[in-house]
């Protein structure tokens, strides 16, 4: 059975049309705060049952759905119970980033709860998978992945993000007493617990309130960017979505406790707060030097709250503020704007009197990097794009597939592509509104196609082995053993058969494998008889083979009366064998020696 699946991509272009749906789109943090974004903007939502200082995780599926959340102890389903095997999570909801919640890459019904715990405890950083196909669709944790050791110890820090190859993500954090970033990826196959390890920017080390504060991923996963609570800093580094390697450390020192940051979309500006402020300060950090960086700081909001916490960018490309203590979210409307253009308001959301503290949802920051999200495809399916067309006067796309000729580009509002190639394509859409352009860009990743043959049924000779060797790209297996390896070896006859499940196409195969034993032939010494007897020639053939005479006799022995070199030949699995025999036969003698009776004179000569 084939698999065929189609690309659906819905792109938000949210400066100038209605917004799409996102797994961001719910929110619950503080003390029973909540809020939903909607086409017209976010609105409170109070039935979040959540008590949390600090860190939050929510997660909704693509259509905006609400899935589950935690604050990394205990884990609240769509229905805000707690699910039957969702407590006792080590993370701590005393964490600055308790939990991230990740989706499983290619696979929609399992997530993956990364938590922190707080103050460099021996809790480290930990994973649990989530599947939602439990409890009756509402989710539950799985029982034999919860609680597992990634890496010990930590600050509170964890952030997320797309590998460049568009699909598989990386989960990253800062370990404590060093330098140290982990960065582990996330496959279809599950988390890699060896990380990719990086030494960059300053030692946290001494007091163990210096493991407190952000660390948050710029939407495109290109920068990453840490808020150094007790050491008085920020820092900003690069990061390589392809590698996972962290370089480039640089400092922006402040004079409050750092906790809060956040990148705006464009990545030219990133946001700032602490616990003893109320004051959000922005950066200009295009130049990559610390002292520019630093003497572009500015005051661009002053909360009526004494501390602020976490900055969030929301799926509408604003920028919300948690106020500690307040009953209003603070929102920076236009964070993409230089200075006080940013608009900050500091009642930007009512949360209904709800109070919100220091944390926000954590999410995978490439949820609000991609202008649309996309259910990869397989080669030769058609991709189909499709958009809000709200305010929209035209578009223009390019699929990123050169190979694909004049059909790589399109204006129509919902085109078709058939991608020319497996990998990834970047595709690109620029959109018109009156005198607004924007563009956006994605990747698409086309998978390969699976095959799948064991080969014709097999002769093999007792003691060779057979190695079936199945292996393929973006596949899972199960062997008629129940093994699910991609590969079996084989060393006795058998009848195999297994099932290839990969992301484009499921397959069967048998195979009907038969080992032999060598044929044993020994037909004996020449011989010689005499004439008018027989001679039984018995090759005695106990193993399974075909064979013949020369004489062209199939029977493993024969009678023979004459003279002549007989050959058996036999052929298995084992190969070609092979015994003759000279057989001579021996004429009788004459038996008239003399002639007969006669009678004869006494001197005449016979």
């Amino acid at each position: 059975m084939q698999l065929r699946l189609t690309l659906i991509i819905a792109f938000c272009l949210a400066q100038f049309m209605g917004q799409c749906q996102s797994p961001a789109d719910w929110w619950y943090f503080g003390a029973q705060a909540g809020i939903h974004f909607t086409p017209s903007g976010p609105v409170a939502d109070t039935n979040g049952i959540l008590n949390t200082g600090e860190g939050v995780a929510t997660i909704s599926d693509n259509s905006g759905d609400l899935l589950f959340y935690t604050d990394g102890t205990y884990v609240f389903n769509s229905i805000h119970d707690t699910m039957p095997n969702g407590i006792g999570l080590l993370g701590d909801g005393s964490s600055t980033q308790s939990a991230i919640i990740v989706p499983k890459p290619g696979d929609d019904t399992k997530y993956y709860i990364i938590t922190v715990m707080e103050l460099a405890y021996p809790e480290g950083m930990r994973y649990t998978l989530v599947d939602m196909t439990l409890d009756g669709g509402l989710g539950d944790v799985d029982s034999t992945e919860k609680n597992v050791l990634m890496v010990t110890p930590t600050c509170e820090k964890v952030a997320a993000v797309q590998h460049s190859n568009g699909v598989d993500i990386w989960v990253v954090t800062h370990e404590y007493g060093n330098d140290v970033f982990d960065a582990f990826l996330i496959t279809n196959s599950g988390i890699n617990l060896n990380p990719i390890v990086s030494n960059a920017g300053n030692i946290i080390t001494g007091g163990i309130v210096n493991t407190l504060g952000y660390l948050r991923f710029s939407p495109s996963g290109t920068k990453l960017a840490a808020a150094n609570h007790s050491q008085f800093n920020y820092e900003l580094f690069d990061f390589d979505p392809s590698s996972g390697l962290v370089s480039n450390g640089i400092e922006i020192s402040t004079s409050i406790y750092a906790y809060g940051i956040e990148f705006a979309p464009s990545e030219d500006l990133i946001y700032t707060a602490g616990w003893n402020s109320g004051s959000i300060m922005q950066y200009e950090i295009t130049s990559g030097i610390d002292t520019v960086i630093e003497n572009s700081e500015i005051e661009v909001g002053l909360s009526s709250s004494s501390s602020i916490g976490a900055l969030q960018l929301g799926v509408d490309r604003k920028i919300y503020v948690s106020r500690v203590g307040g009953y209003y979210l603070g929102v920076i409307e236009l964070p993409n704007e230089s200075g006080l253009a940013c608009s900050y308001v500091d009642d930007g959301v009512d949360l209904e009197f709800r109070m919100g503290i220091a944390g926000l949802p954590t999410f995978v920051s490439s949820f609000f990097s991609v202008s649309f999200v996309s259910d990869n495809a397989c080669i030769g399916d058609t991709s189909y794009f499709v958009l809000d067309t709200i305010g929209l006067d035209s578009v223009s796309w390019n699929f990123g597939d050169p190979a694909s000729g004049a059909q790589n580009f399109s204006s129509q509002l919902f085109p078709s592509h058939v991608f020319s190639d497996t990998g990834i394509f970047s595709v690109t859409l620029i959109a018109y509104s009156d005198t607004l352009v924007d563009t956006t860009m994605s990747n698409v990743f086309i998978y390969p196609r699976q095959t799948l043959d064991l080969g014709p049924d097999t002769l093999l000779c007792e003691g060779d082995i057979l190695e079936l060797n199945i292996q393929q790209d973006y596949s899972t297996y199960l062997w008629s053993d129940g093994s699910a390896t991609d590969s079996m070896l084989v060393d006795s006859s058998a009848i195999v058969s297994v099932r290839l499940f990969g992301f484009c196409d499921t397959l069967q195969d048998t195979i009907i494998i038969r080992f032999d034993m060598p044929v044993p032939i020994d037909l004996g010494p020449d011989t010689t008889f005499c004439e008018g007897s027989t001679i039984e020639l018995d090759a005695d053939v106990t193993v399974e083979a075909e064979y013949q005479w020369n004489t062209g006799d199939t029977s493993d022995h024969i009678i023979v009366s004459k003279s002549g070199l007989y050959i058996f030949e036999a052929a298995n699995g084992c190969g070609e064998f092979n015994d003759s025999i000279s057989v001579t036969i021996i004429p009788l003698p004459d038996t008239v020696l003399l002639p007969a009776d006669t009678i004869n004179c006494f001197d005449a000569q016979i």
